[in-house]
């Protein structure tokens, strides 16, 4: 029978750092839908983690995910991170979201971590490097590099049976997508609802009749956090109150924060020093606004 409890849903968000502008602006999407969200922290046990969250965030970051991960060498444009724990914390995260049902969504690389999840038969897998295709260089090369992150310069278009479509009431959207790498194979369970006009993907929902078919699982390449358009307010009002949804239904108690995540991984100084000014680290309830000024 579902949980009796009142808690409210607990929608956790991974990123490189919890006081990084694309994190931040992602928790204040999430608090102007009424809720508060929590940072992750890369250390804890992962069981631990899906077992509190009703709701998980992926979002971007400054490098790329490793190739090997679905079997390429690197390219010189490749750039991996030397330091391998938010990989390797976030594939296990999307495992056990998805199989826990758990809402999901992935912005950017976020979306990339989300099509790379699943076993070697499963997995999608990427174009390192898009030749001619980059959009962070057609950004600095064809547009003024001062437009803000909010500057709608790409054309999407959306499948008119999708998920993104029924969010955007159009046909076509134009949103902030930056990126070198590209879904190239898509995963088992997903199919690709949104396309640049170079033939790129820019989104991914779940297919109606697959594993995931009772399941919220959304990623997108452009940045809704920084509301280019009016698709990314909806994105976030949809997925909070899917999270809302699942909390509601959750047939398990939920464990206390202290207990199942923060006494069970160690707690990074940055999750530290940011829960006490305010950002959410998993387990704290804190009320006050981040900064959103760039980090």
């Amino acid at each position: 029978m579902p949980n009796s409890s009142t808690h409210r849903p607990y929608i956790g968000v991974s990123g490189q750092k919890p006081d990084s502008h694309a994190v931040r602006m992602i928790m204040q999407r999430i608090r102007e839908n009424g809720e508060e969200p929590v940072f992750l922290d890369r250390h804890a046990p992962v069981a631990d983690v899906v077992a509190r969250c009703d709701g998980i965030v992926i979002a971007g970051n400054d490098f790329d995910i490793d190739p090997s991960e679905y079997g390429q060498e690197a390219l010189p444009t490749t750039k991996i991170d030397a330091d391998q724990s938010r990989s390797q914390f976030e594939r296990a995260l999307v495992d056990a979201a998805l199989e826990k049902k758990i809402p999901l969504m992935g912005i950017c690389a976020g979306m990339q971590r989300i099509n790379l999840s699943g076993s070697p038969q499963e997995r999608g897998s990427l174009h390192q490097h898009v030749e001619g295709k980059d959009q962070r260089e057609a950004h600095a090369n064809g547009h003024d590099s001062s437009l803000p992150l909010d500057s709608p310069y790409e054309t999407i278009t959306l499948e008119p049976d999708s998920l993104v479509h029924q969010l955007a009431g159009a046909d076509t959207i134009q949103e902030n997508s930056m990126h070198h790498q590209a879904i190239d194979k898509v995963r088992k369970g997903l199919r690709v609802t949104a396309w640049a006009d170079n033939g790129l993907a820019e989104a991914i929902e779940q297919e109606k009749d697959g594993p995931f078919a009772d399941q919220l699982v959304l990623g997108v390449q452009w940045h809704p956090e920084f509301y280019a358009s009016k698709i990314s307010a909806n994105l976030f009002a949809h997925f909070t109150e899917k999270s809302r949804e699942f909390a509601q239904h959750k047939t398990t108690e939920r464990p206390s924060p202290v207990e199942s995540v923060l006494a069970a991984g160690p707690r990074s100084d940055a999750v530290h020093s940011v829960a006490d000014d305010g950002v959410v680290a998993l387990g704290a309830r804190a009320q006050a606004h981040a900064d959103l000024a760039l980090s």
